[in-house]
């Protein structure tokens, strides 16, 4: 108990460190997971129990503590500055509604988060396409919602984060939300990184987008203009293709070598360049890491 005590004093002081908190929060289902003797009525604050509930898969009535979300979400709408306890329980909001089973999704908390809580932050508008993407999803894999948000709804919102100048990770996040509607999609033409983990989250985003939308002319005109991409495309549909006819003109596609769509990692010389500059014995450093590349070569 005093584990997961200590963890959620931690949670809330690190807000404002995304990745802190990130780890934290996965620390806090690990724990919550692991005590048997656990039990939720301990815990007599609400939002100490949302946060709770956002990093576990506890099988709880949520009336109430949805009803509270969705008063402090109206009672905050219209807000223009927002404090540091705002942004921290809009937060527990938005991890609450991810770690929840899309069917028990409440649909009044995400069109009220899709209306009026967009913009911000950019971290915040990172939650908040995830959740409509997830949500718009739920269509393309025929899982059966209690509710859904009307499609005008939905298509509002696209054209609103059309208009935004948003950076090619948020893009990605709400790309899958237009798999399902005729508008034509955040663009990813201009898209150019070093960065190999935005690379792979960008074409992890396009390739579901090519799979399953509804409308494949819009592809082309969201699609990454450089040559590196365009070649990562081609064996992705390629093996799309051989998915589903093992030869088309007389070529078998599985003959493919899947590594060739691999994107190098370029982040690692970076990271140990940094993780050099920081260290106080930069000779141990050095000692451990040819050890270690010694050790890989044996």
């Amino acid at each position: 108990m005093s584990e997961i005590i200590k963890t959620i004093k931690l949670l809330k002081r690190s807000y404002k460190q995304p990745i802190i908190f990130h780890i934290l929060h996965s620390h806090l289902s690990f724990i919550i997971s692991k005590d048997k003797r656990f039990v939720l009525y301990d815990y007599y604050d609400d939002w100490t129990k949302l946060l709770i509930l956002s990093a576990s898969d506890l099988k709880f009535s949520v009336y109430n503590l949805e009803k509270k979300i969705i008063n402090f979400l109206v009672e905050n709408r219209n807000t223009k500055y927002f404090d540091e306890l705002i942004l921290f329980k809009l937060k527990i909001i938005l991890y609450y509604i991810l770690n929840t089973q899309q069917k028990s999704t409440n649909m009044f908390i995400l069109f009220e988060l899709m209306n009026n809580y967009v913009d911000t932050s950019e971290e915040t508008d990172y939650y908040i396409f995830s959740c409509v993407s997830k949500h718009v999803m739920c269509n393309i894999f025929g899982i059966k919602l209690f509710k859904f948000v009307q499609k005008d709804a939905i298509n509002i919102f696209l054209e609103k984060c059309l208009k935004n100048n948003s950076n090619f990770l948020l893009k990605s996040r709400i790309l899958p939300a237009f798999i399902d509607s005729n508008i034509i999609p955040v663009s990813f033409i201009d898209f150019n990184s070093d960065d190999s983990l935005l690379n792979l989250k960008i074409f992890e985003s396009l390739c579901l987008y090519a799979k399953f939308t509804a409308n494949p002319s819009n592809f082309k005109e969201i699609i990454p203009s450089s040559p590196e991409f365009i070649e990562i495309f081609s064996l992705f549909i390629s093996k799309e293709i051989s998915d589903q006819s093992t030869e088309i003109k007389e070529y078998n596609f599985k003959e493919y070598n899947l590594n060739e769509c691999l994107l190098n990692n370029n982040s690692l010389i970076p990271f140990l360049k940094n993780l050099y500059n920081k260290t106080e014995d930069k000779d141990k450093f050095i000692s451990d890491l040819k050890g270690f590349i010694d050790s890989v070569l044996l």
